[in-house]
């Protein structure tokens, strides 16, 4: 440990038999204006450059009784990363054994002696996330301005720190210990400070939890990830999952949106997770639900009481709770990701808030054993902004047959130099995404081949296909891809025949895991594969019209019927009859059954490519709807509305996907 003589200005090292000395607890400047180790090496002590804070320091601990100060700027090496980190690892313990530690606020003015309640409550000090344990180390501890005037000690100024810090008042005078103080309370008093790099917002609380950690700068946020790890190795205080609180009860916890966010981790991100946590108690024996860390898979194993709430959140009860709370836990939520697995693997999925949950008669209360995915992947931009891609291929077997893409619809890039569909996705989100190609066989008027490529992402793994079909030359790329947004008819073979070539797509990976998939489109003989599973875009854009078109008529003969049905109920005799508002509904019944008709023998003529693609009884239902919409009056509200749930049905079908990695 290095020390600065207050007499000679100069650095002394001590190995063991440290001396008694005074200590400073500051918030640094411009560089320019902090004295390093090299600087007070090199320029010798007590330059006038160096300013006020070493000379003030050096004079108030000689005006006490100190021979030696420790200050960080000057009596620490940091260009030796080893002694660095030996440095940051014994800082709480330094602090802890100073004979006293001296405050200085160099934002606050005091007059004649005196702090405005204000201006203190608004110094940087209490902001930075170094100065926590600053505070919290020393037994004797004072507060100067910029001008070294003392301002008070610490247990005169306890009650104001305690409504700044929200640091208790026995913790801050020492009558109780650290450790008494739950970890998520631990936390929750760092949430709102700040330091210059992300690292050392975990590197300042070392002393706190009483664990030693390696220095790693540049890893960013890990360091807090694997602050909670050692926390978790040394405590069975579980409250270190108790972050991200809501103040609500769970009868006031918001339904889950269905495409959930899938990335998350039983770990806190950062102590500002902890905001909302500072009243959190351990409960019971103390006894953690927490039975380790499987550091291997990132996986934390956990025995937990489970509730699944109605609206699709399941919860997982902590052995802690608010302090003026008794009856309510602390609930965290959950997502099971391997439900057939036992045990259980769960995500606490991103953005998800903690609960205070009340138990009820009644309920399931044996701990069940389950896994939480622990800690953030290596690079977390990587989950948000992943690169997917597909590789079109030469043309397998088809060199004679002048094939060649003529358009392009995707999300996304088209490198037409390297045939490379490229996009990036998040797959923190299920969602599908396509990319849409057009090839053209020249020569004849024959139909263009378009084929799909797909990404699908459930449950933050990627699942690809592929879809081919045929269409007309002036059918654009674009319709048939919106279309097939409504309509899965579009999707599901991998072969098609434009009446010259009959075509197959495949899609392959070179190395497992890859994230480029290479296309490749192969001629197959004509009786090698079935007629009845291949897509006509064209055929499928007409029933995807049929079906709306029909959908737009039974609506309108439905409200049609049922003012027809009201307004005969209110006549009174039989002259009536002529009424020109009823002549006018009667007149837009036989209008609307005439469209039926059409529509009708449209759907006739669609009836040979259903029955190829295997779709007979959408053909048969089309059929026998448009019959009932021209036969009946449909007088009875139940009849009606289940021919419409029906014909919403239709909307629905969904035919075999087509070939997936």
């Amino acid at each position: 440990m290095r020390l600065v003589n207050v007499e000679t200005g100069r650095l002394e090292e001590f190995h063991g038999d440290t001396p008694s000395y005074a200590i400073l607890s500051h918030t640094w400047g411009q560089d320019h204006e902090e004295v390093s180790f090299q600087d007070i090496r090199q320029e010798g002590p007590f330059q006038r450059r160096f300013g006020n804070k070493l000379h003030g320091l050096c004079r108030q601990a000689s005006s006490d009784g100190h021979a030696y100060v420790w200050i960080d700027t000057c009596c620490i090496d940091k260009s030796n990363s080893v002694e660095l980190g030996e440095a940051i690892n014994s800082m709480f313990r330094w602090y802890k054994e100073s004979a006293v530690c001296y405050v200085h606020l160099a934002d606050l003015s005091a007059r004649d002696g005196k702090v405005d309640p204000e201006q203190f409550h608004r110094s940087r000090w209490f902001t930075r996330g170094w100065t926590l344990q600053e505070l919290l180390a020393p037994t004797n501890l004072r507060f100067y301005d910029e001008k070294w005037c003392l301002l008070g000690e610490k247990y005169e100024m306890a009650s104001a720190i305690e409504n700044i810090t929200g640091i208790p008042y026995g913790i801050l005078l020492g009558f109780d210990d650290l450790s008494n103080a739950s970890v998520a309370q631990r936390m929750s008093w760092a949430a709102t400070r700040i330091t210059k790099r992300k690292e050392d917002m975990a590197y300042c609380l070392l002393g706190i939890f009483d664990v030693m950690l390696p220095m790693i700068y540049g890893e960013e946020e890990h360091a807090f990830i694997r602050l909670q790890e050692e926390i978790i190795k040394k405590t069975e205080d579980d409250s270190i999952l108790a972050w991200g609180m809501s103040l609500s009860l769970d009868d006031g916890v918001e339904t889950r949106d269905t495409d959930i966010n899938l990335f998350g981790n039983a770990l806190a991100t950062s102590p500002a997770d902890f905001m909302h946590s500072g009243n959190i108690v351990v409960v019971g024996n103390g006894d953690s639900t927490i039975e380790g860390l499987e550091a291997a898979r990132g996986c934390l194993p956990l025995c937990l009481r489970l509730r699944d709430m109605e609206a699709g959140q399941t919860f997982g009860f902590l052995n802690c709770r608010f302090k003026d709370n008794k009856d309510a836990v602390v609930g965290i939520p959950l997502f099971c990701i391997t439900p057939g697995a036992a045990p259980r693997e769960y995500i606490r999925p991103a953005g998800s808030k903690a609960v205070l949950c009340m138990p009820t008669s009644g309920e399931d209360s044996t701990p069940r054993p389950i896994r939480i995915r622990a800690s953030l992947p290596s690079n977390k931009a990587a989950l948000s902004h992943r690169k997917y891609g597909f590789h079109v291929k030469q043309w397998s077997g088809l060199r004679d047959t002048d094939l060649s893409i003529i358009d392009i619809y995707l999300e996304g890039q088209w490198n037409e130099d390297r045939a490379v569909l490229g996009t990036i996705i998040d797959i923190r989100y299920n969602t599908v995404r396509r990319a849409w190609c057009k090839v053209r066989q020249q020569g004849e008027n024959f139909k263009d081949f378009v084929f799909a490529l797909e990404l699908q992402i459930q449950q933050m793994e990627v699942y690809a296909s592929c879809h081919l079909m045929v269409a007309s030359r002036n059918t654009d790329l674009g319709t048939i891809a919106q279309a097939a947004a409504s309509s899965d008819g579009f999707l599901g073979s991998i072969i098609a025949s434009n009446g010259c070539l009959k075509l197959e797509i495949k899609l392959s990976q070179d190395l497992p895991g890859s994230k480029l998939y290479m296309v490749t489109l192969g001629v197959l003989a004509e009786a090698s594969q079935p007629m009845n599973t291949m897509v006509d875009a064209d055929q499928e854009l007409k029933i995807l019209a049929h079906t709306k078109s029909i959908l737009e008529l039974f609506a309108k003969s439905w409200s049609v019927s049922l003012k027809l049905s009201k307004f005969k109920k209110s006549l009174e005799n039989t002259e009536q009859a002529q009424d020109p508002y009823l002549l006018d509904l009667i007149g837009k019944k036989k209008a609307i059954r005439s469209q039926i008709a059409l529509a009708s023998q449209s759907v006739q003529e669609l009836m040979a490519y259903s029955e190829s693609r295997q779709r007979q009884w959408h053909h048969s239902m089309l059929t026998s709807l448009c019959k009932d919409l021209q036969l009946k009056d449909h007088s009875s509200t139940d009849e009606t509305s289940n021919m419409w749930q029906t014909l919403k049905s239709i909307e629905l079908s969904r035919t075999p996907k087509g070939e997936v990695l």
